[in-house]
């Protein structure tokens, strides 16, 4: 346990952005107003899954960073800024998209793209891990089964205002 809590090295992120395309400040004014309802359960989720804690508080520090660096999802009218998660192999990648999805969530995106490798088992390793960090059940049960089978944050809350809508298998 003591190992676990303060015992691990998590090295530091580096971000690029551009702010040419209007892009202002908007997450740390509005951090403490946002309900985080889907990165609590994903925080949770990690943490009843061993991971360390300062492996969790980095994760949630680089999320931060990360949708901070997006447009703020209440701003009017159209605009486009997209943002690319990049790592070398089993090093937290999905983990930290993960939390950015949950984030994003949280602060109003509707709608969020996953773009994975191409090869097949790469992509359901992909889908798997989003259902048990976001989605929270298994979307290939059959719905004449009666309720999906909730897997990974599922598991945490039950929340049906948390159910969110995927149109992949």
């Amino acid at each position: 346990q003591l190992e676990r809590d303060y015992h691990t090295f998590v090295g530091e992120v580096l971000t690029l952005q551009s702010d040419e395309d209007g892009w202002e400040p908007w997450l740390p004014k509005e951090k403490a107003h946002i309900p985080w309802r889907y990165w609590e359960r994903y925080r949770t989720y990690l943490l009843q899954q061993n991971l360390a804690i300062p492996v969790v508080d980095k994760i949630d520090e680089t999320t931060d960073k990360t949708l901070g660096n997006l447009i703020s999802p209440k701003v009017s009218g159209s605009w486009d800024r997209r943002g690319m998660v990049v790592g070398h192999v089993q090093a937290g990648k999905t983990t930290n998209y993960a939390g950015l999805i949950c984030k994003a969530a949280d602060v109003g995106y509707k709608v969020i793209i996953v773009l994975t490798g191409f090869h097949n088992n790469l992509r359901t390793q992909t889908q798997i891990r989003l259902e048990e960090a976001f989605v929270g059940y298994d979307i290939t049960a059959s719905e004449d089964e009666g309720a999906r089978k909730p897997v990974g944050v599922g598991l945490v809350s039950s929340d049906p205002a948390l159910r969110v809508d995927t149109i992949t298998n």
